[in-house]
Protein backbone atom coordinates (compact mmCIF):
# COMPACT_ATOMS: atom_id res chain seq x y z
CA UNK A 1 0.00 0.00 0.00
CA UNK A 2 1.53 3.45 -0.80
CA UNK A 3 1.36 6.04 1.21
CA UNK A 4 -1.03 7.97 -0.33
CA UNK A 5 -3.74 5.04 0.22
CA UNK A 6 -3.67 5.75 4.16
CA UNK A 7 -6.85 7.58 4.82
CA UNK A 8 -5.48 10.66 6.74
CA UNK A 9 -6.57 10.90 10.25
CA UNK A 10 -6.01 7.02 10.77
CA UNK A 11 -4.40 5.79 13.88
CA UNK A 12 -1.14 3.72 12.38
CA UNK A 13 0.53 0.75 13.98
CA UNK A 14 2.98 -1.31 13.26
CA UNK A 15 2.88 -4.90 13.11
CA UNK A 16 5.96 -7.60 13.18
CA UNK A 17 5.58 -11.19 15.17
CA UNK A 18 6.71 -9.67 18.76
CA UNK A 19 5.02 -9.80 21.71
CA UNK A 20 5.65 -6.66 22.11
CA UNK A 21 3.34 -6.16 18.44
CA UNK A 22 0.54 -7.66 20.05
CA UNK A 23 0.18 -5.09 22.73
CA UNK A 24 0.80 -2.03 20.54
CA UNK A 25 -1.78 -3.12 18.80
CA UNK A 26 -4.53 -3.97 20.99
CA UNK A 27 -3.86 -0.72 22.30
CA UNK A 28 -4.36 1.42 18.79
CA UNK A 29 -7.56 -0.39 18.32
CA UNK A 30 -8.98 0.86 21.58
CA UNK A 31 -7.62 4.07 20.85
CA UNK A 32 -8.87 4.51 17.47
CA UNK A 33 -12.35 3.04 18.31
CA UNK A 34 -12.57 5.76 20.93
CA UNK A 35 -11.35 8.29 18.72
CA UNK A 36 -13.68 6.93 15.68
CA UNK A 37 -11.13 6.84 13.36
CA UNK A 38 -9.79 4.41 10.91
CA UNK A 39 -6.94 1.68 12.06
CA UNK A 40 -3.97 1.24 9.86
CA UNK A 41 -1.73 -1.84 10.34
CA UNK A 42 2.03 -1.45 8.86
CA UNK A 43 4.41 -3.93 8.70
CA UNK A 44 7.19 -3.09 6.97
CA UNK A 45 9.54 -5.74 4.80
CA UNK A 46 12.72 -3.83 4.68
CA UNK A 47 14.87 -3.87 1.29
CA UNK A 48 15.74 -6.91 0.13
CA UNK A 49 19.90 -6.70 -0.62
CA UNK A 50 19.77 -6.19 -3.91
CA UNK A 51 23.58 -5.14 -3.87
CA UNK A 52 24.25 -8.22 -2.86
CA UNK A 53 22.43 -10.76 -5.40
CA UNK A 54 23.97 -8.81 -8.75
CA UNK A 55 22.12 -11.59 -10.71
CA UNK A 56 19.93 -13.85 -10.59
CA UNK A 57 21.23 -17.64 -11.04
CA UNK A 58 23.44 -20.49 -10.42
CA UNK A 59 22.47 -20.45 -7.30
CA UNK A 60 22.15 -16.80 -6.90
CA UNK A 61 18.87 -15.81 -5.01
CA UNK A 62 16.75 -13.93 -7.01
CA UNK A 63 16.06 -10.55 -4.99
CA UNK A 64 12.23 -10.28 -6.30
CA UNK A 65 11.29 -13.77 -5.21
CA UNK A 66 13.45 -12.40 -2.02
CA UNK A 67 10.52 -9.82 -1.89
CA UNK A 68 7.73 -11.65 -2.49
CA UNK A 69 8.22 -14.36 -0.12
CA UNK A 70 8.79 -10.91 2.46
CA UNK A 71 5.53 -9.72 1.38
CA UNK A 72 3.73 -12.83 1.54
CA UNK A 73 4.77 -12.83 5.29
CA UNK A 74 3.84 -9.67 6.09
CA UNK A 75 0.89 -9.63 4.03
CA UNK A 76 -0.06 -13.70 6.68
CA UNK A 77 1.03 -11.06 10.20
CA UNK A 78 -1.32 -8.55 8.75
CA UNK A 79 -3.93 -11.08 8.38
CA UNK A 80 -3.62 -12.61 11.97
CA UNK A 81 -3.30 -8.87 13.42
CA UNK A 82 -6.96 -7.60 11.75
CA UNK A 83 -8.44 -10.95 13.06
CA UNK A 84 -7.52 -10.00 16.46
CA UNK A 85 -8.92 -6.24 15.49
CA UNK A 86 -11.76 -7.20 14.06
CA UNK A 87 -12.57 -9.60 17.62
CA UNK A 88 -11.75 -6.98 19.96
CA UNK A 89 -13.18 -3.79 17.95
CA UNK A 90 -15.86 -4.74 15.66
CA UNK A 91 -16.73 -1.72 14.78
CA UNK A 92 -13.78 -0.45 13.31
CA UNK A 93 -12.42 0.00 9.50
CA UNK A 94 -9.00 -1.59 9.76
CA UNK A 95 -6.67 -1.18 6.70
CA UNK A 96 -3.70 -3.04 5.98
CA UNK A 97 -0.32 -2.11 4.57
CA UNK A 98 2.92 -3.90 3.65
CA UNK A 99 5.55 -1.58 2.90
CA UNK A 100 9.31 -2.56 0.84
CA UNK A 101 10.70 -0.06 3.88
CA UNK A 102 12.43 -0.72 7.17
CA UNK A 103 9.93 -0.53 9.67
CA UNK A 104 11.11 2.79 10.91
CA UNK A 105 11.24 4.33 8.02
CA UNK A 106 7.78 2.91 6.64
CA UNK A 107 6.19 4.62 10.19
CA UNK A 108 8.09 8.08 10.00
CA UNK A 109 7.15 8.40 6.17
CA UNK A 110 3.14 7.63 6.91
CA UNK A 111 3.37 10.11 10.13
CA UNK A 112 2.29 13.15 7.56
CA UNK A 113 -0.96 11.24 6.89
CA UNK A 114 -1.42 9.79 10.19
CA UNK A 115 -3.23 11.38 13.66
CA UNK A 116 -1.09 9.02 15.72
CA UNK A 117 1.67 6.17 15.27
CA UNK A 118 1.41 3.39 17.76
CA UNK A 119 4.67 0.94 18.35
CA UNK A 120 5.61 -1.67 21.00
CA UNK A 121 8.95 -1.68 22.57
CA UNK A 122 10.92 -4.29 23.76
CA UNK A 123 13.60 -3.34 25.78
CA UNK A 124 13.96 -0.93 28.98
CA UNK A 125 16.56 0.64 30.70
CA UNK A 126 19.42 2.31 29.08
CA UNK A 127 21.39 -0.42 29.16
CA UNK A 128 18.37 -1.61 26.72
CA UNK A 129 18.13 1.38 24.31
CA UNK A 130 19.91 0.35 21.15
CA UNK A 131 16.90 -2.60 21.31
CA UNK A 132 14.35 0.14 22.32
CA UNK A 133 15.93 2.58 19.24
CA UNK A 134 15.59 -0.21 16.10
CA UNK A 135 12.16 1.50 15.82
CA UNK A 136 9.91 3.10 18.72
CA UNK A 137 13.10 5.34 19.69
CA UNK A 138 13.68 6.39 15.54
CA UNK A 139 10.35 6.89 15.30
CA UNK A 140 9.00 8.88 18.17
CA UNK A 141 12.17 11.40 17.39
CA UNK A 142 11.69 11.40 13.54
CA UNK A 143 7.66 11.52 13.35
CA UNK A 144 5.48 14.17 11.80
CA UNK A 145 2.41 13.31 14.40
CA UNK A 146 2.58 11.96 17.92
CA UNK A 147 4.02 8.71 18.90
CA UNK A 148 2.69 6.19 21.41
CA UNK A 149 4.80 3.34 22.53
CA UNK A 150 3.34 0.84 24.57
CA UNK A 151 5.42 -1.62 26.48
CA UNK A 152 4.47 -5.29 26.85
CA UNK A 153 4.95 -4.54 30.83
CA UNK A 154 2.03 -2.40 30.66
CA UNK A 155 -1.00 -4.13 32.68
CA UNK A 156 -4.55 -3.27 32.16
CA UNK A 157 -5.86 -2.69 35.36
CA UNK A 158 -7.12 0.55 37.06
CA UNK A 159 -5.11 3.71 36.89
CA UNK A 160 -5.36 7.20 38.14
CA UNK A 161 -5.77 9.02 34.42
CA UNK A 162 -3.44 11.30 32.21
CA UNK A 163 -0.12 12.96 33.27
CA UNK A 164 1.20 15.47 30.88
CA UNK A 165 4.59 17.02 31.64
CA UNK A 166 5.11 21.08 30.63
CA UNK A 167 8.26 23.09 30.99
CA UNK A 168 5.91 25.91 30.48
CA UNK A 169 6.90 27.29 27.18
CA UNK A 170 4.67 28.60 24.79
CA UNK A 171 5.16 25.78 22.23
CA UNK A 172 4.35 23.89 25.18
CA UNK A 173 0.46 24.04 24.60
CA UNK A 174 0.69 21.43 21.13
CA UNK A 175 2.14 18.43 24.16
CA UNK A 176 -1.30 20.52 26.93
CA UNK A 177 -3.72 19.74 23.89
CA UNK A 178 -2.34 16.20 23.22
CA UNK A 179 -3.35 15.45 26.38
CA UNK A 180 -6.40 17.09 27.09
CA UNK A 181 -7.80 15.11 24.27
CA UNK A 182 -6.36 11.90 25.19
CA UNK A 183 -8.14 12.49 28.94
CA UNK A 184 -11.11 13.50 27.16
CA UNK A 185 -12.05 10.61 25.07
CA UNK A 186 -10.63 8.27 28.72
CA UNK A 187 -13.37 10.45 30.83
CA UNK A 188 -9.91 10.22 32.58
CA UNK A 189 -8.48 13.08 35.44
CA UNK A 190 -5.43 15.13 33.61
CA UNK A 191 -2.40 16.10 35.76
CA UNK A 192 -0.15 18.91 34.58
CA UNK A 193 3.49 18.26 36.03
CA UNK A 194 6.11 21.02 36.24
CA UNK A 195 9.65 20.81 37.51
CA UNK A 196 11.02 23.32 38.97
CA UNK A 197 14.39 22.24 38.53
CA UNK A 198 16.46 25.42 37.56
CA UNK A 199 14.27 27.78 38.85
CA UNK A 200 15.58 28.72 41.89
CA UNK A 201 19.91 30.33 42.01
CA UNK A 202 22.12 29.60 45.29
CA UNK A 203 20.98 32.12 47.95
CA UNK A 204 21.74 32.23 51.47
CA UNK A 205 19.53 30.11 53.20
CA UNK A 206 17.35 32.54 54.93
CA UNK A 207 16.53 33.70 51.64
CA UNK A 208 15.97 29.90 49.62
CA UNK A 209 12.56 28.95 51.55
CA UNK A 210 10.69 32.49 50.25
CA UNK A 211 12.44 32.07 46.78
CA UNK A 212 11.36 28.86 46.52
CA UNK A 213 8.14 29.78 47.55
CA UNK A 214 7.72 32.94 45.21
CA UNK A 215 8.83 31.05 41.97
CA UNK A 216 6.39 28.19 43.03
CA UNK A 217 3.21 30.68 42.95
CA UNK A 218 4.47 32.78 39.54
CA UNK A 219 4.77 28.96 37.59
CA UNK A 220 1.67 28.24 39.13
CA UNK A 221 0.09 30.98 37.73
CA UNK A 222 1.51 30.93 34.63
CA UNK A 223 0.47 27.21 33.65
CA UNK A 224 -3.12 27.95 35.01
CA UNK A 225 -2.87 30.43 32.44
CA UNK A 226 -1.85 28.45 30.19
CA UNK A 227 -4.10 25.26 30.63
CA UNK A 228 -7.21 27.78 31.38
CA UNK A 229 -7.99 27.74 27.28
CA UNK A 230 -7.93 24.08 26.75
CA UNK A 231 -9.84 23.63 29.95
CA UNK A 232 -12.69 25.67 28.63
CA UNK A 233 -12.65 23.91 25.60
CA UNK A 234 -12.43 20.26 27.51
CA UNK A 235 -14.81 21.23 30.38
CA UNK A 236 -15.32 17.63 31.42
CA UNK A 237 -11.69 17.05 31.97
CA UNK A 238 -10.62 17.24 36.13
CA UNK A 239 -7.21 18.74 35.89
CA UNK A 240 -4.44 19.38 38.14
CA UNK A 241 -1.85 21.29 38.44
CA UNK A 242 1.28 19.70 40.48
CA UNK A 243 5.17 20.92 40.83
CA UNK A 244 7.90 19.00 41.28
CA UNK A 245 11.41 19.28 42.15
CA UNK A 246 14.91 18.08 41.30
CA UNK A 247 15.25 16.82 37.60
CA UNK A 248 11.97 16.49 35.11
CA UNK A 249 12.42 12.76 33.97
CA UNK A 250 12.65 11.91 37.55
CA UNK A 251 10.14 14.10 38.93
CA UNK A 252 7.28 12.66 35.52
CA UNK A 253 8.69 8.80 36.23
CA UNK A 254 7.71 9.06 40.34
CA UNK A 255 4.43 9.78 39.40
CA UNK A 256 3.85 7.99 35.95
CA UNK A 257 3.00 4.24 37.55
CA UNK A 258 -0.05 5.07 38.48
CA UNK A 259 -1.30 6.52 35.10
CA UNK A 260 -3.02 5.37 32.38
CA UNK A 261 -0.67 7.21 29.89
CA UNK A 262 1.87 9.92 30.30
CA UNK A 263 2.43 12.96 27.16
CA UNK A 264 5.63 14.56 26.90
CA UNK A 265 6.96 16.73 24.17
CA UNK A 266 9.95 16.27 21.90
CA UNK A 267 11.70 19.50 19.80
CA UNK A 268 12.30 18.13 16.36
CA UNK A 269 15.98 18.35 15.22
CA UNK A 270 17.78 15.28 14.34
CA UNK A 271 16.00 12.61 16.24
CA UNK A 272 16.69 11.88 20.04
CA UNK A 273 20.59 12.31 20.89
CA UNK A 274 21.73 8.56 21.74
CA UNK A 275 25.04 9.44 23.10
CA UNK A 276 24.05 11.94 25.55
CA UNK A 277 20.65 11.04 26.26
CA UNK A 278 19.42 14.84 27.27
CA UNK A 279 16.20 14.26 26.20
CA UNK A 280 13.50 14.60 28.89
CA UNK A 281 10.97 12.80 26.53
CA UNK A 282 13.55 10.00 25.68
CA UNK A 283 14.30 9.18 29.49
CA UNK A 284 10.94 8.83 30.01
CA UNK A 285 10.46 6.77 27.19
CA UNK A 286 13.18 4.26 28.03
CA UNK A 287 12.62 3.97 31.91
CA UNK A 288 8.47 4.17 32.23
CA UNK A 289 6.18 1.13 32.00
CA UNK A 290 3.11 2.62 30.97
CA UNK A 291 2.30 4.26 27.37
CA UNK A 292 4.07 7.14 26.67
CA UNK A 293 3.35 9.76 23.92
CA UNK A 294 5.49 11.49 22.41
CA UNK A 295 4.40 14.59 20.89
CA UNK A 296 6.91 16.54 18.17
CA UNK A 297 6.89 20.19 19.24
CA UNK A 298 6.80 22.75 16.36
CA UNK A 299 4.90 20.79 13.75
CA UNK A 300 1.33 19.98 14.51
CA UNK A 301 -0.53 18.19 17.81
CA UNK A 302 -3.34 15.75 17.93
CA UNK A 303 -6.55 17.10 16.28
CA UNK A 304 -8.11 19.00 19.06
CA UNK A 305 -11.74 18.43 20.02
CA UNK A 306 -13.88 21.08 18.98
Amino acid sequence: MRTTEVPIGSVVVGIDAARSSACALDWAADRAALDHRDLVLVHGTGHPAVEAVPSAGMGRPDPFELYDDLASAGRAILHRATTRVVLRQPGLNVHQAVVRLDAGQALVGLSDRAEMIVVGSRGRGHLLSLVLGSVSEDVAGLAACPVVVVRPQHEARPRAGVLVGTDGASDSVTVLATAFHEAWLRAAPLTVVHTLWDAVPPQPPRHAARTVEGAAVAVRRSLASTVAPLAERYPDVRVAIELGRGLPPESLLAAAADQDLVVVGHHQRHGFDRLTHGSVALAVLEHATTPVVIVPIGRRATTPHS
